[in-house]
């Protein structure tokens, strides 16, 4: 389980980190409810997790309660806010960011200098998926 806080903990670092420049294509605007994250593609199969909070933004997670709190907003200006919380009976921690953000169709572009993470933007979804440690790929997603 602590890995897998590490591991969204690392998510929400690099949004932090993450900035871009450019037109929006398509209005992907809006505030986003965090709701899920995955981890998938690693080395150590023990490694691969899946956490879909419910409607108390709670999941259980080998008999403890894990609390994800947080929105991603994507502003019209191309401009992001990130507020998240992470709270468990073992660790919680809070946190907060802003950047800039590039869409065309359904994609969304997140940079940092040369480094991208591209993610997407469907409905009332959005998807990013991030190279973490040990080879995982961490996918997050909110919704409107």
């Amino acid at each position: 389980m602590t890995k897998q806080i590490f591991h969204l903990c690392t998510v929400i670092f690099i949004m932090l980190l993450i900035a871009s420049c450019g037109d929006d294509d398509n209005d992907v605007t809006g505030t986003y409810e965090l709701y899920s994250y995955q981890t998938t593609n690693c080395d150590n199969d023990e490694d691969i997790r899946f956490l879909e909070v419910g409607d108390d933004g709670c999941a259980d997670v080998n008999g403890f309660d894990v609390c994800l709190s947080g929105v991603i907003t994507l502003n019209d200006d191309n401009t992001f806010i990130l507020e998240a919380s992470i709270i468990s009976a073992i660790f919680s921690t809070e946190t907060t960011g802003t950047g800039e953000y590039t869409s065309s169709e359904n994609i969304i572009t997140i940079c940092d200098g040369l480094d991208c993470l591209v993610g997407g933007v469907e409905g009332n979804e959005i998807t990013v998926s991030i190279p973490a440690e040990d080879g995982c790929i961490l996918t997050v997603k909110g919704r409107k």
